[in-house]
């Protein structure tokens, strides 16, 4: 919200669609015009697409304090951890059909955002893994609790903006991705050109 106020004042006259996606949706949605950048997580190939690295991040997995896996003590093993509903995006594009990335219980509740997610969590209907920065307030203020997992500890993916090859961003465009790198801070770890060619 905050690099939105900015960009607001930075390019009073231009319009702003924002279009929140998961996953492949995000590619799917620069490939197809539907968006002039995207900004997320890219499984899979991403053909047709410039990536550029902004930054990192660490998924980690948490819970309500409520919950019964937060009251543990010690490492959970997986077989306790199998018996509680884990709340997992899905992405709802084709990229990753078929394919499920850390998950260990036996019931799960899909989902298509992490917003959604991150407020279910919290509520305590399930557990599961969300960005570090998304929840960094949540864990300092106790509304959430990082969990001592043996099968899952937290993960670490390079997080990207990216266009079409064929269409170069713009200035407002290009702002947009600058500042969301910078923003990003702690997590900035890109390549020492910037631009990748495709996933590592």
């Amino acid at each position: 919200i905050r690099t939105l106020k900015d960009f607001a004042r930075e390019f009073p006259t231009v319009g702003l669609r924002l279009n929140v996606g998961s996953l492949g949706s995000i590619v799917d949605q620069v490939i197809k015009g539907d968006a002039d950048i995207g900004i997320g997580g890219v499984p899979g190939e991403a053909e047709d697409v410039r990536l550029i690295e902004i930054g990192l991040v660490t998924m980690v997995p948490v819970a309500s304090p409520s919950h019964p896996l937060a009251r543990l003590k010690g490492p959970v093993p997986l077989e306790e951890l199998r018996e509680h509903t884990q709340l997992v995006v899905t992405d709802p594009s084709q990229r990753t059909r078929g394919r499920d990335f850390s998950v260990f219980a036996f019931r799960t509740w899909r989902l298509t955002d992490m917003h959604t997610k991150h407020l279910m969590i919290r509520a305590g209907l399930g557990w599961g893994g969300l960005p570090r920065w998304i929840i960094a307030d949540d864990l300092r203020k106790g509304l959430l609790v990082e969990l001592d997992l043996e099968p899952f500890g937290q993960a670490q993916g390079p997080f990207y903006a990216m266009h079409r090859i064929d269409r170069a961003p713009g200035p407002a465009a290009s702002w947009l991705i600058d500042t969301v790198k910078s923003q990003l801070g702690c997590f900035n770890e890109a390549a020492p050109d910037g631009i990748l060619p495709g996933p590592p």
